[in-house]
């Protein structure tokens, strides 16, 4: 099990049938504040974060 923002980490602490449990903090990018276009761009940058993160969680489980 993987959770990606503090309060889910917080609110998930055991997930039946979960062999291990990893925590990825991200931004929560529904807190973003701003302009369309500022909230567009974290949206963005969060996502490509965590594509990142599962990149390099599958190349090291190899």
């Amino acid at each position: 099990m993987v959770t990606v923002c503090d309060h889910a980490n917080e609110a998930c602490p055991f997930f039946p049938g979960a062999k291990e449990r990893k925590h990825w903090p991200f931004d929560d990018p529904a807190d973003e504040t701003g302009t369309d276009e500022q909230k567009m761009r974290t949206f963005v940058r969060v996502r490509d974060e965590i594509e990142k993160q599962i990149a390099e969680f599958l190349e090291s489980s190899k």
